[in-house]
Order: C-alpha cells, then structure tokens, then sequence
C-alpha cells in the first residue's frame, strides 16, 4: 500500500513493484536490481537502467543515461514528497485501497453515521470526526 518498500530492505530486494499516481496517472513499475548500486525501472516496453549512491544525510545520488540528480523524500501519511536537486518538489498521492478511509485532517473519531456492512452512496457522510481548533 505504501509507494516504496522499506529503506533497509532495498538493500536485499532483487525485485518488486512500485505503483505511483502523478497528474491523475496510474504508473506501473518493475523493479529488479541489476548491480550492488543500480536498478532497471520497466514501464510497459520502456525499460531505464539507474545507478544510486547513498548520501550520509539518506539523500541518493542517482543516476541515468547522463544525468545525474540528488533525490531526498519523505512518505507522509497522503504523499510521497521527493525534492530533486534541492529544487523540484514532487508529490505522488498514495493510492487508494477503497476499503479504507481516510481524512485529510487530523482529528477524533466521534462517531459512525451508519451501520457497520450498510450500503453508502459516494459522497454521503460516513463518520463524524472532531478537529482541535487552533
């Protein structure tokens, strides 16, 4: 459910996939680790061979083809946040499991609005949560 498995797995993984969701986009990525310090990322029949170093302040260096960037991220509870060459910033939502729910605030659950196993239509309410005012 979450977009990358975890950092000190990377380490062991030979293969896995990623799926990530930019500009109402669904992506689809294979994984595989080609070397001790690179990765082949395949999309359909496209297929980018990318060589990474890690950085001390758990930054990676990475590169592709010719170029060479410095990515650092952070997964947030609705996003991954990359910040590329200390620039860019990129979010990619989390993708939905439509069995969950989720709020984009923090808050209390108060209480349910329906039965557990009724039938609810998209958009209607489902719970009541309460927020600290500040």
């Amino acid at each position: 459910k979450g977009h990358m498995p975890l950092q000190n797995s990377l380490k062991i993984l030979q293969s896995f996939q990623v799926e990530l969701a930019h500009d109402f986009t669904k992506y689809n990525f294979h994984v595989s680790r080609t070397a001790q310090d690179a990765f082949a990322l395949t999309i359909g029949e496209t297929m980018l061979e990318a060589r990474f170093r890690e950085q001390p302040d758990g930054s990676l260096y990475v590169k592709c083809g010719d170029a060479v960037a410095q990515i650092s991220g952070v997964e947030e509870p609705l996003c991954l946040r990359l910040r590329v060459d200390g620039q860019a910033t990129m979010t990619f939502p989390r993708i939905r499991d439509p069995s969950e729910l989720r709020s984009d605030f923090n808050g209390k659950l108060v209480r349910y609005l329906h039965a557990d196993g009724a039938d609810i239509k998209e958009g209607e309410p489902f719970a009541e949560l309460e927020a600290m005012k500040m």
